[in-house]
């Protein structure tokens, strides 16, 4: 990816000054990763990825959906939707960057200057990344027999947990008694950030937590438990889980079920 250019003008630019100083931060990230037209896919678990690669595990969703926010109402970048997908543009980048590439990776934005604030939602992200994963005739069957299923009976309506994960309220409780409130919680943030930063979709997020978040929610408490007593400078890894930062691990599903 080619070199961006940073003028001395930022210095005293009334825009970047209204920023918080993560926002500026976050501002800076994003020119580095949008493309030579100052574009880029605009859902904020892919942003979270690009921008942040290091540290999905300390920034959340929400986080950049406010930075994003706090960007566009400075004026400094644009969200505008093509085809049902979001895109983002940075709004002064003709004027300080440089075009190497002739055409862009993403669509243009429209002319007539039609954006919508609205458009910068958790909610629409997290239901185009479900969108652009192939659906089987099989999984629209158990879909309809699930949609049958909720109008009987309304436990069986699946609730949000999280940005990205959803569970029936029967077996959010199925999980509790098994696991306890706290390592409920935990098995629930350990998916979430997964899918999040992977957009990865589940047929039931319930069974995927049961198939191999367990696991992995164990296996982080054994490597704490070994950390705390050893206090060991070099730890041997699970071949299963790819440290990203900090004691956590994000571990690596199994490729087939879910």
């Amino acid at each position: 990816m080619p070199n961006r250019i940073i003028k001395e003008s930022i210095v005293t630019s009334d825009n970047l000054n209204e920023l918080s100083p993560e926002e500026e931060v976050f501002f800076y990230r994003l020119m580095v990763v949008c493309d030579d037209f100052g574009r880029m896919d605009a859902r904020p678990q892919i942003i979270l990825a690009k921008c942040f690669p290091l540290k999905t595990h300390i920034i959340k969703i929400e986080k950049i959906i406010t930075w994003l926010k706090a960007l566009r109402q400075q004026d400094l970048l644009r969200i505008y939707e093509v085809e049902g997908k979001q895109y983002l543009y940075m709004t002064t980048w003709d004027k300080h960057q440089q075009k190497r590439a002739k055409k862009s990776k993403y669509p243009e934005p429209p002319d007539n200057d039609s954006y919508d604030n609205n458009l910068i939602s958790s909610d629409i992200n997290c239901n185009q990344v479900q969108a652009n994963v192939p659906e089987k005739r099989e999984s629209r069957n158990e879909n309809r027999e699930c949609d049958a299923e909720n109008k009987k009976n309304p436990r069986s309506q699946k609730i949000k947990f999280a940005d990205f994960v959803t569970m029936t309220e029967a077996e959010h409780e199925k999980l509790v008694a098994e696991c306890g409130e706290e390592d409920t919680a935990r098995l629930i943030d350990i998916l979430n950030t997964y899918k999040g930063a992977n957009g990865r979709s589940y047929k039931s997020d319930y069974h995927a937590i049961k198939k191999w978040v367990i696991s992995a929610l164990a296996e982080e408490k054994q490597k704490a438990g070994l950390k705390k007593k050893a206090r060991a400078p070099n730890e041997t890894q699970s071949a299963a889980a790819v440290i990203i930062g900090g004691e956590y691990p994000i571990f690596i599903p199994p490729e087939r079920g879910g």
